[in-house]
C-alpha cells in the first residue's frame, strides 16, 4: 500500500493503481503555472475522477432495479465520460476550457436527470454541489465566468422544482421507485459534499500550518537579525574604541618623545657645574607646557569615548567639539600626508545638546573622510561651521569628488557601507542621524558641492 499525496485528497491506493492515479492528477499541469493554478488543475482531475466512480457506484445499480436498463446504460456512458474530462486538460490548449467543460456537464446531466426522473426522485438536489464546484475549480478572479457558474445550478434548481413537470413529462415510476432512485441519490451528494469539504478544510489547514511556519521562521529571522545587530553596534563601538586607541598613541607618541628628550637634558645639565638655570627652566617649561598638552589629549579622549546618552542637554560651544575631536586625531591624519583645515569661526556657536555625542558624530564624519581621501591626490579635510539666521552648520568636506547616486541614495541605512570588509561595519551614519535627530537636527549630503561635503545642522542659542 503507498499513500498518494500529489493531489490535494489524499489516496490510498494499491500499487497497480497509483501510476493511472498519478497519470489523471497530474494531467495538463505545465512548468510555468503558479501553485495555485497546479492545485486546481490537480483537483478537476482527481473531482472529476471521483466523481465518475461515485456516479458508477450510486445510479446504474439503481436504474436496473427499476427497470429502466436504458437509463442505466446512459448512466454508465455519462460516468465514463466524467472519468475522461482530464484529458481535455491534457490535450487542450484552454485549462479554463477544460474546468469551464467538467462544470457545463456536470449542470447539463443533473438537469436531464431530474426531469427525466421528475422532482420526486431527488436528482435535483444534486445542484447543490453543481453550486460548489466554481469555488474549487475556478479562479475568483475572474468574475463573470464565476458569478455565471455559481448562479447557474441555483437558478437550474428553482427550475426543476416550479416548473419542471409542466415543460416535461418525466419517466413513469412508481412511488416506490422514485424513493429507491431518492436514496441512491442522497449518499451521492452527501459524499460529494464531503468531497468538497474535505478540500476546503484540507487546504485551510494546509494554508494555516504554512502560515505558522512562515511566522514562527519571521519571528526567528527577526530574532537573529535582533541579535546580529546588537552584536554588530557593539563590534562598531570596539572599532572605535580601537580607532581612538590607535588615534591616541599617534598624540601622545611625538609629546612623549618631547618630554624624554628634555628630560634627558636636564639630567645632564644637574651634572654640570656651574648649574645653568636658564637652560634648566626652558626644558621645565617645556615638559610642563608638553604634559598640559598629553592631558588635554587624555581628557578629550575621556569625554569623546562616553556615550553620554543619558547626560541632559546643556549649552555647547561647537568650536569647543571640534578643538576636542582634533586634539585625538589631528597627528594620525597628518601621518598619511593628509592636510586637516579648520576654518575656525570669529566667535563661539553655542547650540543645546550633549558634546559627548556631538563629538561622536564629528569624530565619525573626519574618520570617514580620512578613509576615502586616503589614496587621494591632493588629500585634504575641510571643517568648518557656519550660521545661516538661526541654524548653525557645521560642515565637514574632502577632497573627494562627491558620491554617486546609487551610493548617495543608501547613505545612512543601517549596515550599508563602501569600506573594505573588515573596516567599517555600515553604522556610522546611521547612528549618527540617530543622534542628531534626538538634537532636532540633521546630518546630510552637500550635492550641490563639487567635492564630497557633510553638513551637520543644529538650532543656534546664543547667549
Amino acid at each position: 500500500m503507498r499513500t498518494i499525496t500529489q493531489g490535494v485528497i489524499p489516496i490510498v491506493s494499491a500499487h497497480p493503481f497509483v501510476s493511472l492515479w498519478d497519470y489523471i492528477s497530474e494531467s495538463g499541469l505545465r512548468d510555468a503555472m503558479s501553485e495555485r493554478e497546479r492545485r486546481r488543475i490537480r483537483f478537476s482531475n482527481q473531482n472529476t475522477a471521483i466523481i465518475a466512480v461515485l456516479i458508477l457506484v450510486s445510479f446504474p445499480p439503481v436504474f436496473w432495479l427499476v427497470g429502466q436498463p436504458t437509463l442505466a446504460l446512459v448512466t454508465l456512458l455519462s460516468a465514463l465520460h466524467f472519468g475522461c474530462i482530464f484529458l481535455i486538460n491534457r490535450w487542450s490548449g484552454s485549462l479554463t476550457f477544460g474546468r469551464l467543460y467538467t462544470i457545463f456537464n456536470y449542470n447539463a446531466v443533473t438537469l436531464f436527470y431530474s426531469l427525466a426522473l421528475g422532482p420526486g426522485a431527488g436528482i435535483q438536489y444534486v445542484f447543490l454541489t453543481c453550486a460548489s464546484a466554481p469555488f474549487i475549480l475556478l479562479d475568483y478572479r475572474r468574475r463573470a465566468s464565476f458569478i455565471v457558474c455559481s448562479l447557474a445550478p441555483v437558478l437550474l434548481f428553482f427550475f426543476v422544482e416550479t416548473m419542471g413537470l409542466d415543460l416535461v413529462q418525466p419517466l413513469p415510476l412508481t412511488a416506490e421507485q422514485q424513493r429507491l432512485i431518492h436514496l441512491a441519490t442522497m449518499p451521492f451528494v452527501f459524499a460529494t459534499v464531503f468531497l468538497y469539504s474535505g478540500y476546503f478544510y484540507l487546504h485551510n489547514q494546509k494554508s494555516e500550518n504554512k502560515l505558522r511556519r512562515t511566522i514562527a521562521d519571521l519571528r526567528t529571522s527577526q530574532t537573529l537579525i535582533e541579535e546580529q545587530q546588537t552584536l554588530l553596534v557593539a563590534s562598531s563601538r570596539l572599532s572605535a574604541i580601537g580607532e581612538l586607541a590607535g588615534s591616541i598613541a599617534h598624540e601622545i607618541n611625538n609629546p612623549l618623545g618631547i618630554v624624554k628628550g628634555y628630560s634627558d637634558q636636564l639630567v645632564k645639565l644637574v651634572q654640570r657645574e656651574p648649574l645653568d638655570r636658564h637652560r634648566v627652566s626652558h626644558a621645565s617649561q617645556k615638559i610642563s607646557e608638553t604634559t598640559d598638552r598629553m592631558s588635554q589629549i587624555i581628557m578629550s579622549l575621556r569625554r569623546l569615548s562616553y556615550e553620554g546618552q543619558g547626560d541632559p542637554f546643556e549649552r555647547v560651544d561647537l568650536v569647543q567639539v571640534v578643538d576636542d575631536t582634533l586634539a585625538i586625531c589631528r597627528q594620525s591624519i597628518r601621518e598619511l600626508g593628509i592636510e586637516l583645515i579648520f576654518e575656525r569661526p570669529p566667535g563661539p556657536c553655542h547650540t543645546m545638546g550633549r558634546p559627548l555625542q556631538l563629538g561622536q558624530v564629528l569624530l565619525n564624519l573626519i574618520q570617514n573622510a580620512r578613509d576615502a581621501v586616503e589614496n587621494l591626490d591632493p588629500k585634504w579635510i575641510r571643517i568648518s561651521i557656519r550660521k545661516r539666521d538661526s541654524v548653525l552648520e557645521l560642515a565637514v568636506e574632502d577632497s573627494g569628488q562627491g558620491l554617486q547616486p546609487d551610493v548617495l541614495a543608501r547613505v545612512g541605512q543601517p549596515f550599508f557601507t563602501t569600506k573594505p570588509f573588515g573596516k567599517g561595519t555600515g553604522l556610522g551614519i546611521s547612528i549618527s542621524r540617530k543622534i542628531m535627530a534626538a538634537h532636532g537636527g540633521s546630518i546630510e549630503v552637500d550635492t550641490r558641492h563639487p567635492n564630497t561635503r557633510f553638513v551637520v545642522a543644529l538650532l543656534s542659542h546664543p547667549a
